[in-house]
């Protein structure tokens, strides 16, 4: 689309008059002819295809921007193309275990050429390595923001595509030597962002300010209270007076109502069973309405716990193993959305 956006559709019927029809045949036409090529990997591959504005083709029948991933499963698939089915899913033929020479393509099954198919095959099967059996890893970091760091980048193109799926989380990474520990964007995503990963140092502290400034003194408790008051009011709602007059009303009418039932059914104009109704139905009401604390009290009760968890973890935050760290930030966020390309400088 002229937005950039993806939209399927029909080559004769386009959503816009500027939109570039691309089938999805062609676009894994070209992942074959450049991985065949052997001078890009899968991510290149999939940065290239992002950048000449390509889409894949997602189990949800949506187009999407292509990730390595994809790259890797329509070159996998190059014998299903070349008309051969087999008992095994694509994932499963692992490139050296598979004869690729001694496997017939069908021509007459192909959707794409023979020969192009037995070049990828081979590429695939000289950049495949065999496994090797490195260990179990000496030291094992635990990074504090595990499970809840996402791209910002990712997060604007997922709002521009309407496409959660582009969301990217930052995994944790460690160099060699064990003296760099970062946090990574994920592979085969080209969002705009101009860093590819962060310190944890970095990102870390970043989080910690952010902490302090959602810190509130508790002698501005009452400041927000009122606040919060004001704008209940302005939304029509009724003050904490109010709404104890009113519960000590409702329960008097649920008394009062209780009472009526009793002399009906003592003169026998009600049924036994009309009584009980009456008489659980209003008790019913008195219970939810001694149960009803007023607004107020409920804010002042949610704006003190919450005051309180935001304080306990920024006075911790510093002195905190990283386990710990990670239980705390996870209990006060769901998510946290982190630009990579952020400087020091910038507030």
């Amino acid at each position: 689309m002229p937005d950039g956006t993806f939209q399927a559709g029909e080559e004769d019927s386009p959503p816009d008059d500027n939109a570039v029809w691309r089938p999805y045949y062609l676009a894994a036409k070209e992942v074959l002819h450049r991985y065949a090529q052997n001078r890009e990997g899968q991510i290149g591959i999939a940065y290239k295809m992002q950048e000449l504005g390509w889409a894949y083709r997602d189990r949800y029948g949506k187009p999407r921007p292509f990730t390595g991933d994809d790259v890797r499963q329509v070159c996998a698939n190059w014998a299903e193309y070349g008309g051969i089915v087999g008992n095994k899913k694509a994932r499963d033929r692992h490139p050296l275990v598979v004869d690729y020479e001694g496997i017939d393509l069908d021509p007459d099954k192909a959707v794409f050429p023979i020969t192009l198919l037995y070049e990828v095959a081979e590429v695939r099967k000289k950049r495949t390595t065999k496994p090797r059996n490195v260990g179990v890893a000496k030291t094992n970091h635990r990074y504090a923001l595990s499970e809840l760091v996402y791209c910002a980048h990712c997060e604007e193109m997922t709002i521009k595509h309407d496409n959660p799926k582009l969301r990217s989380r930052l995994g944790g990474w460690i160099s060699n030597n064990g003296n760099s520990r970062r946090y990574r964007h994920k592979h085969g995503v080209k969002c705009g962002c101009t860093n590819r990963s962060v310190l944890c140092g970095v990102i870390e502290a970043d989080f910690k300010r952010l902490l302090d400034l959602l810190v509130v003194d508790e002698s501005q408790l009452d400041s927000l209270l009122k606040l919060g008051i004001q704008t209940i009011k302005s939304g029509g709602s009724m003050s904490a007076e109010q709404i104890e007059a009113q519960k000590r009303s409702e329960i008097a009418s649920c008394n009062h109502k209780i009472e009526a039932a009793v002399h009906l059914f003592g003169e026998g104009r009600i049924s036994k069973e009309e009584y009980l109704r009456r008489v659980e139905k209003n008790e019913r009401e008195i219970a939810q309405w001694e149960a009803r604390t007023s607004d107020s009290a409920k804010m002042a009760f949610e704006l003190t716990m919450c005051m309180e968890a935001i304080s306990k973890v920024a006075m911790l935050w510093d002195v905190a193993n990283q386990e710990d760290k990670q239980g705390m930030a996870q209990n006060l966020f769901t998510e946290i959305v982190y630009n990579l390309d952020r400087t020091h400088s910038e507030s």
